[in-house]
């Protein structure tokens, strides 16, 4: 089950896409689907539910870990994606 948490991060933005696809009957170029998926306001949503959940803080303008709960668990994937696979790509 926690996999399944983690991984709705990388679900949450295929089930985006599908579902603008699923609304535009005439179907979408690239081009449009990357104009619906805007990577900037994206990332600033999440950094602001990062912010609000205390898992960041920001100091004199630089974000810094500030629960690190969900760090944690990532390095705890990325430790059980080396032993299964022989190696995880990234650094954690």
């Amino acid at each position: 089950m926690l996999f399944s948490f983690i991984n709705l991060g990388e679900t949450a933005r295929r089930i985006r896409i599908l579902r603008e696809l699923h609304s535009h009957k005439g179907g979408l170029d690239r081009d449009e689907i990357l104009g619906l998926y805007n990577a900037r306001e994206i990332t600033e949503n999440r950094v602001d539910r990062l912010l609000a959940s205390g898992q960041i803080v920001m100091s004199e303008d630089r974000y810094y870990i500030g629960k690190p709960f969900m760090l944690f668990i990532a390095k705890g994937m990325y430790f059980l994606k080396s032993i299964i696979f022989g190696k995880a790509d990234g650094k954690i």
